[in-house]
């Protein structure tokens, strides 16, 4: 039975990942502000967070494998983006020993240009790469249907309640390759058992990518009539710049509209990863 540290074990990822570990491994998990479930004495539970990596070394140093989630995701601190993000990452790092695996969640928009968020992930990565360990890094796109409410989650169900999509425009139409929780779940799962290349890069997102129009045609097919609400980019970087209030964090434009390489092609190769077909799903779901 091997050890794996789980930090970011509350996190709805998280606790989907801890869950379907047990109880065939044995798990660690770090607690922050929110609590961990320690499935009835089943987890063993590191109060304190990444904040205490020095007085766990000796847990940490434990684990066959470590499984990075914890991050700060929706902020308009850029500093306390670097920290968590960037800083205490390099602190876990410096706990750990030689012959660990280490798994680190990235993200897709991880580029000096995706905002406070996607440039504290992209040093991050820089750090775990540099580590001496044996490492992979997964870059997911957006994560839908683990729960969290936000992101693309939060876009569908405001279309579900009000009947009106945002259509997000940037010199044309925002793409978007979400990807379920489910299969991110699996493939980390995947990964604990072994990796087939360490130093590997993972893209995890949808097979295709699509817009607000593709979604809202989702949608209407499965029976929930829809419009679409066109709303210019550079609108709200204004808005946010003026301090007006708004329901998501300036930085999240950034991460709309940097760059991104969608190729699942590695994951796909190597463990046989399939990014399926958002919309469909989304069809599915809406009925």
């Amino acid at each position: 039975m091997s050890t794996v540290l789980v930090t970011g074990a509350s996190s709805p990822l998280g606790r989907a990942l801890v869950d379907a570990l047990l109880p065939a491994h044995r798990v660690i998990a770090t607690a922050h502000r929110a609590a961990v479930d320690a499935r009835g004495g089943r987890v063993e539970v590191l109060e304190g967070g990444l904040e205490r990596c020095a007085q766990h070394d000796a847990r940490i140093r434990e684990a066959d494998v470590i499984v990075h989630l914890a991050a700060v995701t929706h902020s308009n601190d850029a500093a306390l983006y670097e920290h968590v993000n960037h800083e205490l990452t390099r602190r876990l790092l410096a706990a750990t020993r030689p012959g660990q695996r280490f798994i680190y969640m990235s993200t897709i928009c991880a580029h000096p240009e995706g905002g406070a968020y996607g440039a504290s992930k992209l040093r991050a990565e820089q750090a775990v790469r540099a580590s001496g360990l044996e490492w992979v890094i997964v870059r997911p796109a957006e994560i839908y249907g683990a729960g969290a409410g936000n992101g693309i989650d939060a876009l569908i169900s405001l279309a579900r309640r009000t009947g009106l999509l945002v259509d997000l425009r940037h010199g044309g139409p925002v793409r978007y390759a979400p990807v379920a929780a489910e299969r991110v779940t699996r493939f980390l799962l995947a990964l604990v058992g072994g990796f087939v290349r360490s130093g590997a890069v993972y893209t995890l997102c949808a097979e295709r990518t699509c817009t607000a129009a593709d979604m809202a045609a989702a949608l209407r097919s499965a029976g929930r009539p829809v419009l679409r609400l066109p709303i210019p980019i550079g609108l709200l970087r204004r808005a946010a710049s003026l301090g007006l209030p708004l329901p998501f964090r300036a930085d999240q434009l950034d991460r709309l509209v940097v760059a991104k390489d969608y190729d699942i092609g590695a994951a796909r190769e190597d463990y046989g990863f399939e990014g399926a077909d958002f919309l469909r799903d989304l069809a599915a779901r809406a009925t």
